[in-house]
This record gives C-alpha cells, structure tokens and sequence, in this order.
C-alpha cells in the first residue's frame, strides 16, 4: 500500500470515525499516518522571501455616493476576516481566520470565481518577512535511486505530495458538505505545529499558485484597485465515470 493510500483510508477516519483526536495506535494504522506527513514535508520546506508580492481578490466593492461608480473595497477590508465571521474553508475551520492570497492578480480574481461584468476589488499586499511554507508546488523529483537507503519511501513520499497538492488545488463547489473539509483542514493543522508559516499550492483555474498565511495579523494591504471582468472562459471534455448520468 503506497503512503498516498494510507493517506486516504486516514480520511474516511477524520471524516466518519474520529475527528479532533484521531486514533493513531499502531492496532488502527499500519503505518502512523500523522508520522507519514511531517517526514514528507521535509522535502517542501522553503522560505518565501520578505518583499514577495501576493494578491487577494473580494467581489463586489463600494459605490460612489456621487457617481455609483463602483469602488474597491479599503486596505484594511481586504484582510483575514475576524474569527466570529470565518466560514470553514479548504485549509481553515470555521472560527479560524487565515489569509488566503495568490502569486498573481490573475489568479487571485479567478480564485473568486467571477462572472464576466462582475465587479472585483483587487489588493496586493508584501510580505514583511521572511515566511516558512510548504511549498505543494514544487516537490523535489527523484534525481537517482541509487545510494537511498529506502527507495520505496522516497518515491512514496512523493506520490503522496503530489496526491496532497490535487486535494488542495481541487475547485470547491457552493454546495460542498462542511464534512469533505475535514482532512485538509487537519492537514493544514499537521503542517502549521510542524512549524510552518503557510502553504503553497497549485490553482485549478489559473497556472499562478495560491498560499495561505496562517497568522494573518501581521498582513495588511499596501494598496486596492477596482476591476471589472471582461469575458470568461470554459472548456469541457467527457463526463467523468464517477458521475450518473441524467
């Protein structure tokens, strides 16, 4: 059994059997799931350096009392929400602001999922120190076999990696059960008391990257701008087996 399938039978236990204190003891796993994750992580941990510019994008803004021209929102209304209003997401749970940002101004509005004449407030902000993430979007391929002395962990760890950047990357739907949260939220747990600031991971509908910040206090936007969204773009392919048909 490869470690990215541990990986998922460890989920359906988060998500059905044990949530906030998962039963680890070696009767349960055959390999300890949570000891899986921090030894892989190794392999991702980068610094982000001070003076790295991210983006992130609110729809909708304020309109001018004068001309109801729309307005984006201030500096300081583009930040992490206060944890009374912070809505469980992919990597937080709810009542635990972090602050969700992109590479990229266009990866940033895409990641908001907006409709073409959709209004988008748009800040970009700097990082005001070096940050420790793990980085999902750049894991280290395996240069040789020779000389490791666990081959099969080292190509696993990897695999797994991977398999943990897709979950991340996976585009959310509206009406996605809080319960499918579960495991990335306590992924983002493992790799937050490892010791890391944030995570980097891939977007599903941009090739920019996103990271979120786990302590958000300390972030504030140097500057926001308006912007409205042109056109946007589709393409399609064959159902996917996994789905009924109408």
């Amino acid at each position: 059994m490869s470690h990215a399938d541990h990986w998922s039978e460890f989920k359906f236990h988060l998500m059905y059997e044990r949530r906030y204190i998962p039963d680890l003891r070696p009767s349960s796993f055959l390999i300890d799931p949570r000891r899986l994750l921090e030894e892989a992580l190794t392999l991702v941990d980068r610094i982000a350096p001070a003076g790295t510019a991210l983006y992130r994008a609110r729809l909708g803004g304020h309109p001018s009392k004068s001309t109801g021209a729309m307005r984006p929102y201030p500096p300081k209304e583009m930040g992490a929400p206060p944890p009374e209003l912070a809505r469980g997401g992919r990597i937080n749970p709810a009542g635990i602001p972090f602050l969700y940002l992109a590479l990229s101004e266009e990866t940033a509005v895409a990641e908001v999922r907006p409709w073409k004449g959709a209004h988008v407030s748009v800040a970009r902000f700097v990082l005001p120190s070096n940050v420790r993430i793990a980085d999902l979007t750049h894991i280290p391929l395996l240069k040789t076999p020779f000389g490791l002395e666990d081959l099969k962990q080292a190509v696993d760890h990897r695999g797994l990696l991977r398999h943990l950047a897709a979950e991340f990357a996976k585009p959310v739907a509206p009406e996605t059960p809080d319960v499918e949260y579960v495991p990335t939220q306590y992924l983002s747990e493992v790799i937050r008391s490892s010791g890391f600031d944030g995570i980097e991971y891939p977007s599903a509908l941009s090739p920019d990257a996103n990271l979120v910040l786990f302590e958000p206090k300390h972030m504030e936007a140097e500057r926001t701008w308006a912007v409205e969204v042109e056109s946007v773009a589709y393409s399609f392919g064959p159902p996917s087996r996994s789905r009924t048909p109408l």
